[in-house]
């Protein structure tokens, strides 16, 4: 059986050099996973509503985790959040409804929403300093065999993760990755503004109302 050293953040006093330490990390990790062949439990299997009216998620009925969130649609929103709070696929929360209400007000009438790290936490601050190696593996494979999948519709991509990725170098890495992802397809990327401290702003209800002015009055602008 095989087993992982914990995760540890090579520090330096050089972000730069701390950066690409921990890229390496990250690359080791990867080819340690093809060469041992390690098999994750998941499925990125979405079982899609013919109605375009149900709450999707992945996987449903999970208390820790989700790698997806959203509703159907015939030209789809794809937003990218930073962890995933208590919505599922009974109940959207303030930020998912205000994720649909952004694809709706942008032409689109589906939407769908990952993350940078798919634990459920009700505040950032509660994320581990250390990632869960398994579940950041487990949530790029997700996010990999979506763009793949025709099934979605997807036409824009909202970066949406807010300042907290600045809490853990592994948030931004990960952003990284993704991002990377997602250019291949050469879908547009797009936010709802940007912090002064260059991030792409979250899209929670208070800073939306408190910082740009209402949901109605949003504006995509190119991230």
């Amino acid at each position: 059986m095989v087993g992982f050293a914990p995760f540890i953040i090579i520090k330096s006093p050089n972000k730069d050099k701390q950066y690409a330490n921990n890229s390496i990390f990250f690359n080791l990790l990867n080819w340690f996973t093809l060469k041992t062949n390690i098999k994750f439990n998941y499925s990125s299997t979405i079982k899609m509503s013919t109605t375009y009216t149900k709450i999707i998620c992945n996987p449903v009925k999970d208390r820790n985790k989700r790698f997806l969130l959203g509703k159907q649609g015939t030209v789809e929103l794809l937003a990218i959040g930073l962890n995933p709070s208590k919505a599922n696929e009974e109940q959207l929360d303030p930020t998912s409804r205000n994720i649909e209400k952004i694809a709706n007000n942008n032409g689109c009438d589906g939407w769908w929403f990952i993350n940078l790290y798919p634990k459920r936490a009700s505040k950032p601050v509660k994320l581990p300093k250390n990632p869960d190696i398994r579940l950041t593996q487990q949530n790029l494979m997700f996010i990999k065999d979506l763009l793949q999948d025709p099934k979605f519709k997807i036409i824009k991509v909202l970066c949406c993760w807010g300042n907290h990725v600045d809490d853990h170098l592994y948030l931004k890495l990960q952003s990284v990755k993704i991002l990377g992802y997602i250019k291949q397809y050469n879908l547009k990327l797009y936010c709802i503004g940007i912090t002064k401290s260059g991030n792409p702003f979250h899209p929670a209800p208070m800073s939306v109302n408190r910082f740009l002015g209402g949901i109605d009055r949003l504006k995509l602008i190119s991230y």
